[in-house]
Order: C-alpha cells, then sequence, then structure tokens
C-alpha cells in the first residue's frame, strides 16, 4: 500500500492542530486563582524568576518537560511521579531535566 505524502502532511496537521487546541484550552494565567489558599502563580514565579537568571537553559529544559508531560495524555503532571511503571522512567523521558528545580 503506497501512501502519498499529501496523506501523511494531512494526518500529520490534524494531529498537530488536535495537540494545539488542547493545549490552548487547558493552559491559562490566573487558573489556579481562587482554588488554592495560597497564590501559587506567584510562588512558581518566585522561586524561577531567579533561577533564569543564574541558569538561562532552565526556561527551554521545563519548556521540554511540559511537552513531554502534555504529549501524551494532556498536562497531568504525571511525569512528575516516581515508580516503576511511571512516565519519568519511560525511554523517551530519561533524557528530560529539571526535576532538581520541581522537587524543591
Amino acid at each position: 500500500m503506497k501512501v502519498s505524502a499529501t496523506a501523511v502532511a494531512l494526518a500529520f496537521a490534524l494531529v498537530l492542530a488536535n495537540f494545539i487546541d488542547q493545549s490552548h484550552r487547558t493552559l491559562q494565567e490566573g487558573f489556579y486563582k481562587g482554588k488554592c489558599n495560597v497564590n501559587i502563580e506567584k510562588i512558581v514565579f518566585d522561586i524561577i524568576t531567579p533561577l533564569v537568571g543564574q541558569k538561562p537553559s532552565i526556561t527551554p529544559t521545563l519548556l521540554r518537560m511540559q511537552f513531554h508531560d502534555c504529549f501524551v495524555n494532556g498536562c497531568d503532571a504525571t511525569i512528575l511521579l516516581y515508580g516503576s511503571s511511571s512516565e519519568k522512567i519511560v525511554i523517551p523521558n530519561r533524557s528530560v531535566r529539571g526535576y532538581d528545580v520541581i522537587d524543591l
């Protein structure tokens, strides 16, 4: 069975569009406002901002970590869980860095 380049490109575009749409719906500034007793976004901002100045590579590192977490089943932070069958130990995720920042 021969697959045309157009069919492959269309399939890729549909998968990408679905991923972008899901990411857009689930990520928003102020999401936790009123859901926690603390301002969690400020806490994260206050921790990450000084690290960016000390270690500029932390921004793409954390972005890559989020990509690896969100790509499969949405942004559920399961890449951060420890365990013998966790996403953290799956071969594509073994090269993900930044856990030292998250596990403060």
